[in-house]
């Protein structure tokens, strides 16, 4: 169980294990992982002096979607002035701590039943994608990958390249065998 469970976290979080992508949303099956509360908890205790953060942000009868972010980064990223103020139209307060922040985004998710358009910015997507995305509805993008994106393709590729190579490199080693929380000494 524990070792399916790093696999999940290797291959959907590295990027964000590695420091390079303030959040990523991973979604799992309960039937699969009957005992992710406790996992859940164990891997907290390790990763929280790495200023890594696990919460769930949605749980139903069959899945779970957890969030793992980097507590500072994801902090510094929403005080920009026009994230910032744009989280505000949507009903967050400014002035909210981070943990503030993310507890409004899991409401704004029970609520809408669905992914509010904001979790591109907890994610650490370009503001200009998330707007375009909006602006859009979801079609007319430039390209496809991690995101939709809208305005510089170039920029994203290059990211895109290096979420998929941290991804790749986490799962290679940890099929050789080392654990995650030693990948993450190493980075």
């Amino acid at each position: 169980m524990c070792e399916k469970f790093e696999k999940m976290l290797a291959f959907y979080g590295a990027p964000t294990l590695a420091g390079i992508k303030d959040g990523t949303v991973i979604s799992l099956q309960k039937k699969n992982f009957s005992e992710w509360k406790s996992l859940m908890e164990e891997y907290n205790q390790c990763l929280n002096c790495k200023g890594i953060e696990i919460t769930t942000l949605v749980e139903t009868e069959r899945y779970i979607l957890l969030f793992i972010y980097q507590e500072k980064d994801l902090a510094k990223t929403l005080k920009e002035d026009r994230i910032a103020l744009f989280l505000q139209r949507l009903g967050y307060d400014i002035e909210d701590s981070l943990k503030d922040k993310i507890e409004h985004l899991k409401l704004r998710m029970r609520i809408k039943k669905d992914f509010p358009h904001e979790i591109g910015l907890f994610l650490g997507f370009p503001y200009d994608d998330v707007v375009g995305f909006l602006k859009y509805n979801g079609k007319n993008f430039k390209m496809n990958g991690y995101w939709k994106v809208y305005t510089n393709v170039y920029n994203a590729e290059q990211i895109f390249h290096k979420y998929t190579r941290c991804s790749e490199i986490f799962c290679r080693r940890l099929q050789k065998g080392e654990s995650l929380l030693n990948l993450l000494k190493v980075g």
